[in-house]
């Protein structure tokens, strides 16, 4: 159980994953004077972007796969993706700008993108899902956040456990189609 107080007065009073979904999104700089829709897990769009996303889970590999597609032109931009746990505890974060320094993201609106990530799966045994993040490099504008694009489930993975730190090994790429 979780509660987000926001000026003294209990805003959400929930699941750990209810609150933190509450938090970012109170917390959300975006440039769009769209209200977030009613269940944000099914929201896959926004007037910048349409973004969808796929796992697969084998015993040695965790492959995300997300297609992005613009509808209006996006330059300079970061792309950061968060995994969290079921009750909303993110255990990874992959970004753009750290892990491509040296490449600039143009998303432009007639095209098709496709970000692949490929992670050794040290997931302990837990559901988990993504959070699909798109900012521009200097973080003053959020063209979106799109919640649980791609989720998977560990269910036996013995070595590992929710003590056990670790740093995941991750392969990734960013391809124009």
């Amino acid at each position: 159980r979780a509660i987000m107080i926001e000026d003294g007065t209990i805003v959400i009073d929930g699941s750990p994953r209810d609150v933190a979904r509450k938090y970012l999104e109170s917390n959300n700089r975006s440039i769009t004077k769209e209200k977030p829709a009613d269940n944000p897990k099914n929201r896959t769009n926004n007037s910048f972007v349409k973004v969808s996303g796929k796992t697969t889970v084998n015993d040695k590999r965790v492959n995300m796969s997300f297609s992005i597609k613009p509808i209006k032109d996006i330059d300079d931009c970061t792309i950061v993706i968060g995994i969290n746990k079921n009750d909303g505890q993110q255990v990874y974060r992959w970004s753009s700008a750290e892990k491509m320094e040296s490449q600039t993201i143009n998303l432009k609106s007639k095209a098709t993108y496709e970000l692949k990530l490929t992670l050794d799966n040290y997931f302990p045994k837990d559901r988990y899902s993504a959070v699909f993040i798109i900012i521009s490099r200097d973080r003053s504008i959020e063209y979106g956040t799109f919640f649980e694009l791609a989720n998977f489930e560990i269910v036996s993975n013995e070595p590992y456990t929710s003590n056990t730190h670790w740093r995941l090994p991750v392969e990734s790429s960013f391809t124009k189609h």
